[in-house]
């Protein structure tokens, strides 16, 4: 067995803070509508993205303590990429400078309490100014900004996510595909569908590049009660692998020996298959969630309405023309369901909140559930089929439509913000007019300065001196800012240079949780002390020739 070493204090933070920079060097060339792509290697192929947490998820360093710099940058980018759906690349630069500055207090001889208060001070002040910059999307031009902005100025995905948008409505579901297209043109289909919160419960079922289960006419059984018995689920997968279907089966919960079976059928490619949680919160919130999947894919709910000693796979299976499943989240498309019974059904809902409220039949909270669930099953489903010429373009233009499609849901959601850094740039030049120990003041004050950073980036990317800019842009009235893209100084919600708000406040609140988790490392413990060198943070980063802001 392998010794471990225990390396203490800064100089592990040291090796660890390389990394990061590192990472968030790399990351950064990708940042704003002049960034470059990153080419990665799959599998003995190159891949082209200017997605951010893509390029992050595919650095790594054999370097124990390098590396796990690499992780907390990503960990930061993953939480802000699920919660928004996009900035990747801006929370891994803020979180970058956040951590180098936070070392820096630390080398001066800062306590680490005073820095997180500072840190959090600083943040809290942040997000407070930045509901002064919040505007609600108005028309569909606002989402095609907002697309293009997120797709890097591409004002043709823009046009297509626009399309998209404006097909299925506020509820409707926008989904990715491929084009069969031999003249790589992207289109976009319209389907029925539905969709929740709950994925496959094992990775083994992934089938596609981006970490999805995609399955063709599958068959689904739908479940009121934890499956238990194997034994009893055998004659159903018997009857998928002999009639090759794919086999779903959506249940409350499963035991282990069933999770087991499935893992071993998938791994053994029997047949292709995936376990998924009911979507729900309680018994009663997932016995209606499943009601309606029950009409929505014209089946009976095994527990509920029949055992499995009676299955019968006419009666007893529903299913789809297209399953998506991946970790969080499952897209049913093009439901086979009964017209009649479906229209039974969403007329049983509507009547339900028609209820006059002095009868006090259902609580304000239960009639918006009813409300959520019609405006679920009601809603469609847009598939943008994505066409390009290779496969390398096709997959670098598939992170782009992500990116935007996630961007132009959560400004949907929860509103915009001006584009290109600039409530971070403006914000950060506000007076802090608490007063506060001179440590945590210091503290604050480094915090905001590392708010300029990724407008600071934007202008150099354009060959601009960031310390000239930027007092023209602090002189200019609030939604004036830089555009990159032709180097001027203009108002930017006019010229469509908008983000969505909840991208910018995860960027915030994920990149200080990890600075501040950065800061805490006091000994990491490794297991390959090979060429273990002790040098200063700016030595070892004088070697690499890395420079992070100018």
């Amino acid at each position: 067995m392998a010794g471990k070493q225990i390396i203490n204090s800064q100089h592990a933070r040291n090796k660890i803070l390389e990394g990061i920079l590192e990472a968030g060097n790399t990351t950064a060339k990708t940042f704003g509508p002049r960034g470059r792509t990153v080419a990665y290697d799959r599998g003995g192929s190159f891949i082209v993205t200017k997605d951010g947490i893509t390029v992050l998820k595919n650095i790594g360093f054999t370097d124990e303590m390098k590396n796990f710099g690499v992780m907390l940058l990503r960990e930061a980018s993953a939480k802000s990429n699920y919660q928004a759906g996009d900035g990747s690349t801006g929370v891994a630069i803020l979180t970058a400078e956040l951590c180098k500055e936070a070392n820096k207090l630390l080398n001066r001889g800062l306590d680490i309490n005073d820095i997180k208060e500072g840190f959090k001070l600083g943040r809290d002040f942040v997000l407070k100014h930045l509901q002064n910059y919040i505007h609600n999307i108005e028309d569909n031009k606002d989402i095609f900004n907002i697309a293009k902005i997120s797709a890097n100025n591409d004002e043709e995905i823009a046009k297509y996510i626009t399309e998209a948008f404006t097909s299925i409505g506020d509820n409707g579901i926008v989904s990715i595909g491929v084009s069969q297209s031999r003249k790589g043109e992207t289109v976009v289909k319209i389907n029925t569908g539905i969709e929740f919160d709950r994925g496959f419960l094992s990775s083994k079922c992934v089938n596609s590049i981006n970490d999805q289960c995609i399955l063709q006419n599958p068959k689904i059984l739908l479940s009121s009660k934890q499956l238990n018995d194997i034994d009893e689920l055998q004659p159903i997968i018997e009857f998928c692998k002999l009639h090759k279907h794919p086999l779903i089966i959506i249940a409350p919960n499963f035991d282990e020996t069933v999770m087991a079976l499935f893992t071993e059928l998938l791994s053994r490619k029997t047949i292709d298959c995936s376990l998924i949680l009911a979507p729900g919160s309680t018994k009663t919130n997932i016995e209606d969630k499943l009601s309606d999947l029950s009409v929505l894919l014209n089946t009976k709910i095994l527990g509920q309405d029949f055992d499995l000693n009676e299955f019968n796979s006419d009666k007893h299976f529903g299913t789809c023309s297209e399953i998506i499943i991946s970790k969080g989240k499952t897209i049913i498309v093009e439901p086979k369901y009964d017209e009649a019974e479906y229209n039974k059904w969403i007329q049983f809902l509507q009547d339900k909140i028609k209820l006059d409220s002095a009868e006090k039949a259902y609580s304000e909270f239960e009639i918006e559930s009813i409300k959520e669930r019609i405006a679920r099953m009601t809603g469609g489903i847009a598939t943008i089929l994505v066409g390009a010429l290779t496969d390398i373009e096709l997959n670098e233009k598939k992170d782009r439509y992500e990116d935007a499609i996630n961007a132009v849901r959560s400004t949907i959601n929860n509103g915009y913000v001006i584009g290109a850094s600039t409530p971070l740039l403006k914000i950060s030049s506000l007076e802090f007019k608490d007063e506060y120990l001179p440590p945590i003041m210091m503290a604050v004050s480094s915090y905001l300065k590392c708010m300029k950073t990724p407008a600071k980036l934007l202008i150099s990317s354009t060959g601009k001196d960031p310390d000239v800019l930027i007092p023209k842009i602090l002189s200019e009235k609030q939604n004036y800012g830089f555009n990159a893209k032709t180097e001027k100084i203009v108002d930017l919600i006019q010229e469509g240079i908008i983000d969505p708000y909840k991208v910018i406040y995860n960027s915030i609140l994920y990149s200080t949780n990890i600075a501040e988790q950065f800061i805490s490392i006091d000994a990491i413990i490794i297991s390959d002390v090979k060429n273990l060198s002790y040098q200063s943070l700016d030595e070892v980063l004088n070697e690499e020739g890395i420079q992070w802001t100018k």
